[in-house]
């Protein structure tokens, strides 16, 4: 190891540090790539769920690898989206649309016709969607989690149709690659957020890994 990848660890050894007298002992700290060029803390309310971005076209790139929505309408399923869902789904982007709001889409997975859709309209600016999928799709108890913080009613799969349920609203969430941290809803606990920078993408990306990584 040279000097600079020994200063660089403990730069981010400080930084976890720091992390760690922010917030009470065991309670959660995550980190994420970000573009800044220092890493900064932020300590805050919130619940971490092994919810994952179904694709990183859904990051936004200019700030870093993740994605953040402030209010977003939340569109629970308790199963697999797929293509043959997309009628049924069309409606809640539509009202979206509508009203200008920002929409997650959580399910325990999607086909590639539908993955391919929302990614889509998220480029063009369509309509302002994210895609959740389950890190482990035999766990379904994130999605529920994740209904009951937002106080939806999980939409449900009978084969080629979707039956949606009722959307909720969540205050703001910051996705990841990694995991989701549902941020201010009620009962939520005290965790320490890292951004973690570079000076370039790969750096903060590594970074972040490694911040990961730590105990």
């Amino acid at each position: 190891m040279n000097e600079y990848e020994r200063e660089s660890e403990r730069r981010l050894l400080a930084v976890r540090e720091q992390a760690r007298r922010l917030v009470p002992h065991g309670a959660p700290i995550v980190a994420v790539a970000s573009m800044r060029t220092m890493h900064g803390v932020t300590a805050l309310n919130g619940e971490v769920l092994p919810l994952v971005l179904a694709s990183p076209a859904f990051t936004q790139a200019q700030f870093g690898a993740y994605s953040t929505m402030e209010n977003p309408w939340v569109l629970v399923v308790d199963g697999v989206l797929c293509g043959d869902h997309i009628p049924d789904l069309l409606p809640s982007l539509e009202q979206a649309v509508a009203k200008t709001a920002q929409i997650v889409i959580a399910a325990a997975d999607f086909d590639q016709a539908m993955l391919a859709m929302l990614v889509v309209n998220h480029q063009r600016g369509t309509v302002g969607v994210a895609a959740l999928a389950l890190a482990d799709p035999t766990d379904l108890a994130p999605l529920r989690r994740l209904a009951e913080l937002a106080n939806a009613k999980a939409s449900v799969v009978k084969g080629a149709r979707l039956q949606v349920g009722s959307l909720g609203s969540l205050p703001e969430l910051l996705m990841t690659t990694r995991e989701t941290v549902v941020v201010g809803a009620a009962g939520a606990q005290p965790l320490a957020l890292i951004h973690a920078g570079g000076e370039t993408a790969d750096a903060a990306r590594a970074a972040a890994a490694v911040l990961c990584g730590m105990r």
